[in-house]
C-alpha cells in the first residue's frame, strides 16, 4: 500500500490487462479473500468496502488479527475443522489447515500487484521481515 500511496486514482483504478481489471482491483480480491478466509476460520468480521481507503485502514487491522491468531494457533487449531456457509449458503467444512491455500492465492496476486506497479514505474520496497 506504500507504493500505492504514489499512485494517482485513475493509475489505481486504470483498467490493465492482469489479474483482476486494474491494480485496485487485484488488491480488493487479495483483500477480500483474506477476508473471507478470517471469516470462515476464525471470527466473523464486517464485510469489507474494496475502496482504496478500506485497503489501507482495515486491511492493516485484518493482519494483525491474523497475526494474533496465528500466534496463539496450536497444532490441534490448525487440523481443527471449520464449518461456514459458502458464498452460494451452502454448509461446508473444510480443515483449518485450508489457509494454506489463502496464502499461495494471496502470493499470486501480490505477485501479479507487483508487476503492475513497475509497470506504472513504480518500483515497491520489499521487507524481509
Amino acid at each position: 500500500m506504500e507504493a500505492v500511496r504514489a499512485l494517482s486514482d485513475a493509475d489505481f483504478e486504470k483498467p490493465v490487462s492482469v489479474s483482476h481489471g486494474s491494480l485496485q482491483g487485484a488488491l480488493a480480491h487479495i483483500f477480500y479473500a483474506d477476508w473471507i478466509g478470517f471469516t470462515r476460520v476464525v471470527a466473523t468480521m464486517e464485510e469489507p468496502d474494496p475502496t482504496g481507503e478500506a485497503l489501507e485502514r482495515v486491511w492493516p487491522e485484518l493482519q494483525d488479527k491474523w497475526v494474533a491468531w496465528a500466534e496463539g494457533a496450536s497444532d490441534g487449531e490448525m487440523h481443527r475443522v471449520a464449518e461456514f456457509k459458502s458464498m452460494l449458503y451452502a454448509q461446508m467444512t473444510r480443515p483449518v489447515w485450508i489457509l494454506l491455500h489463502v496464502v499461495n492465492h494471496e502470493t499470486l496476486h501480490r505477485g501479479q500487484a507487483m508487476s503492475m506497479l513497475r509497470q506504472m514505474g513504480i518500483a515497491p520496497r520489499t521487507s524481509t521481515s
